[in-house]
């Protein structure tokens, strides 16, 4: 699905900041203020409410959707990418079949079963198309990582480590690096199996560094389940979390979901964004 969000920012500088400050006011009304008073980082700070008539939503430009008694495309899909020419490649969990389709959605090919030889899977713990137009497909059962051609040809495999299991377990950058989401540190309160962040890999999967993500101040709180085959913790479901993702520039993008700030730690100037809005209260029935 490509969504097509048009800009809002319209570029009106206020004649009357100073170098440290700057405001862009949107055409919706909205202001953004940015600070770059401090010298380790950047600010941009938005106040406003956002017209109705300004509220952008999703649409609908395609649909695959196979009928109820056809098994042939796919039951229970797990993982999802899209090429840069617009192909969808679908991972279909019960039949270890990596299904590739047209940017109009036609079939164009099935890759793949279950099984550990060269191009088949023993399960898909996550894929990110890497800039070469190649697909990356981590095989955490086999304990690999497997590459594919656009057209889906099967080109090689690394050795990756196992022992962690996590949805959406590898990453990609415009550098062409790999990134596995794993533990990268103790456990702690909070954190009962260590911080979960990036181990990077070298060019035949070799572990190279570790990446830990900004440790922003937000109150963890775990459900754990333990088993005599391993550990599982859950956060309640309206707590407040710790999010991140990995840029396609190579830097960490992270939020409290407690509250509107977003982090990016870029290399050059780290761009810490916010927004000034009133919190929601929430009613004592649903609280309890």
């Amino acid at each position: 699905m490509h969504l097509r969000i048009p800009l809002l920012i319209a570029a009106t500088i206020c004649g009357g900041c100073s170098a440290e400050s700057a405001a862009v006011v949107s055409r919706a009304g909205i202001v953004t203020a940015f600070d770059s008073s401090r010298a380790d980082s950047l600010v941009a700070r938005t106040v406003g409410v956002l017209p109705d008539s300004f509220v952008r939503h999703v649409l609908e430009e395609l649909r695959i959707q196979p009928s109820a008694e056809d098994t042939s495309l796919f039951t229970e899909v797990v993982e999802f990418e899209v090429g840069g020419d617009g192909r969808l490649y679908v991972f279909d969990s019960p039949s270890s079949r990596l299904v590739i389709f047209g940017p109009d959605g036609e079939r164009q090919r099935s890759v793949g079963r279950r099984g550990a030889g060269p191009g088949e899977f023993g399960g898909n713990n996550g894929m990110t198309m890497l800039v070469d137009g190649r697909l990356a497909v981590l095989d955490l059962r086999n304990g690999r990582v497997s590459f594919f051609s656009a057209d889906g040809d099967y080109q090689t495999s690394w050795n990756t480590p196992q022992g962690y299991v996590a949805p959406e377990g590898l990453r990609s950058d415009r550098s062409g690096t790999l990134f596995l989401v794993r533990p990268v540190t103790e456990p702690r309160e909070g954190d009962p199996i260590g911080r979960i962040g990036l181990v990077k890999l070298g060019d035949r999967g070799e572990v190279r560094d570790t990446m830990v993500p900004p440790d922003l101040p937000t109150p963890r709180i775990n459900y754990i389940a333990r088993t005599p085959g391993g550990m599982t913790a859950m956060p309640p479901t309206h707590s407040a979390r710790f999010l991140w993702s990995w840029h396609r520039d190579g830097h960490f993008v992270s939020a409290n979901s407690g509250r509107y700030a977003i982090e990016l730690s870029r290399a050059s100037r780290p761009l810490r964004i916010v927004r000034d809005a009133a919190p929601v209260p929430v009613p004592a029935a649903e609280r309890a």
